[in-house]
């Protein structure tokens, strides 16, 4: 059981309805509910409860977690991407199908207690409706599932070496909850303002920053001047990345910089997907449902100074290269070693005037 209407962002839309479409492949009969009663189930359902609208499961966990009940397993939850160290690291849903498939060949693990279930649990309907407590009894762990990250309750610590010393005041575009806007205030001893398209989010955001504008950060008006313009993971995300570019300079004092961070569609995971004709959204990252552009170092490059910015540097965010990905493209001449092993770039772009 989980929420049976899909979210309101994009990209947790995209994977609710992903979901749903595995659960619906193994079973002839599903019922999606936010809340179940216990009279509308029978002994021999099976009731799937999902914890998190951030899980992503395929069908062919969901069969070996039906077969465990089938089994004589009393509570079932599967490993998560985050316990396993996955190698190669998985960044696309070709390569979680891959390291799905290595945790299917193994033998399913029963563990006697757990302090808390996972993400998603899969009991027989005689079981819920008795309420038996997942962290009381044997639970059977079998598959895989990934749960994303909450993009809104990131803290972004990482970005701190790239702003400029004695910058006083900072403007956060998609600043969500204020988490690493709060981060930098404390740090830094700055004072961040944040835009944020999402109302709800910004309400959490105010809690913790010195001002925020809700709004489309293409549109809405935004006074002041700063000494930084931050924007992580945005840039990808924009209609017109022109007007974006325009607009931070205006928002800029002379000197100040502009801070992007972006991801790479030249590393090896999109690479090597497209030479197997995979191109598969997910919620978040390389390949986000919701990215309208995609760069490449030179493209990224380009862009910029098409949108007058001539002092840039950009910094490599580095993965390196599997080892077996490696040999395989080994004889294949004009390879960008370089830009298979980076997943994204770090921009920082200064004005000058």
């Amino acid at each position: 059981m989980e929420p049976f209407e899909p979210p309101q962002d994009a990209e947790f839309d995209y994977l609710f309805r992903l979901r749903h479409r595995e659960i619906a492949a193994v079973a002839d009969d599903v019922v999606f509910a936010r809340h179940l009663a216990g009279n509308g189930v029978s002994d021999e359902d099976l009731v799937l409860e999902v914890s998190s609208e951030r899980v992503l499961v395929l069908r062919r966990t969901i069969e070996a977690m039906v077969a465990a009940i089938r089994g004589g397993a009393v509570c079932v939850t599967p490993f998560t991407l985050a316990e396993v160290n996955a190698q190669p690291p998985v960044y696309t849903l070709r390569g979680f199908e891959e390291e799905e498939s290595r945790w299917l060949r193994r033998p399913t693990k029963e563990e006697r207690a757990r302090e808390a279930l996972g993400p998603l649990t899969l009991w027989k309907g005689k079981d819920w409706k008795e309420g038996v407590d997942g962290t009381r009894v044997a639970t059977v762990r079998v598959g895989l599932v990934h749960e994303f990250i909450d993009y809104y309750g990131e803290t972004r610590s990482d970005v701190v070496p790239f702003i400029p010393t004695g910058a006083r005041e900072i403007l956060e575009i998609g600043c969500a909850k204020g988490l690493t806007g709060e981060y930098l205030q404390s740090r830094l001893g700055c004072r961040v303002t944040g835009v944020e398209l999402n109302p709800v989010v910004a309400e959490e955001a105010r809690k913790r920053l010195w001002k925020v504008v809700v709004g489309d950060v293409e549109r809405v008006p935004i006074e002041g001047t700063f000494d930084v313009v931050l924007a992580l993971e945005l840039f990808e995300h924009l209609r017109d990345p022109f007007l974006f570019l325009e607009r931070a300079k205006g928002w800029l004092r002379p000197g100040g910089v502009l801070i992007l961070s972006t991801p790479n569609v030249g590393h090896w995971s999109v690479v090597w997907d497209l030479l197997q004709g995979r191109w598969d959204y997910l919620p978040i990252g390389l390949l986000c449902f919701t990215h309208l552009r995609f760069f490449t170092r030179k493209s990224l490059e380009t862009l910029l100074h098409l949108g007058g910015w001539d002092d840039v540097v950009i910094y490599p965010q580095e993965t390196g290269v599997p080892r077996e990905i490696a040999r395989a493209l080994r004889k294949v001449k004009g390879v960008d070693w370089e830009s298979l092993g980076i997943s994204g770039f770090w921009v920082i772009a200064r004005k000058n005037y």
